[in-house]
């Protein structure tokens, strides 16, 4: 009874925990379209001379998304990188405490889902910017700068 009882209480935290994850994860997505749609109106002049220079629309998309894309992997792999230093660093306190052994060089699958599911999610942040960048008039931002 009293081992039912435990493991309803901390499934009940781990529900609780992969709930707040997703909100982490949605405002971190909510925080690179931010980052990337305010940085459109520091870089609209870098932009129209890409375009002066050929650049199409399209390309100029592409090149946002696969920055909103590369940022968010980074952050991601960071991200999985630090709880596994965090779990080499805590490994003998846990044990003392639990008297589980962790090891801190297993990987699971779900962290590489983890990792590509924050790039999707970091490319789809990316897609009002990158629209945002795209319409940049090339007149407008090339005219001499005060």
């Amino acid at each position: 009874y009293e081992i039912q009882r435990l493991l309803q209480i901390v499934g009940d935290s781990t529900d609780v925990l992969e709930v707040l994850s997703y909100v982490v994860l949605l405002v971190t997505a909510s925080m690179v379209l931010l980052a990337l749609y305010n940085t459109m109106n520091e870089r609209r002049r870098e932009i129209a001379i890409m375009r002066s220079l050929g650049a199409r629309r399209g390309q100029i998309s592409r090149i946002i998304l696969q920055e909103a894309l590369l940022i968010s992997l980074c952050g991601a792999v960071l991200g999985v990188a630090v709880c596994h230093l965090g779990v080499f660093a805590l490994r003998g306190y846990i044990e003392g405490r639990t008297g589980i052994s962790v090891d801190w060089t297993v990987f699971s699958p779900r962290e590489l889902y983890l990792v590509l599911g924050v790039g999707v999610l970091g490319s789809v942040a990316g897609v009002l910017p990158a629209w945002k960048g795209a319409r940049v008039s090339v007149a407008e931002n090339l005219g001499p700068t005060s």
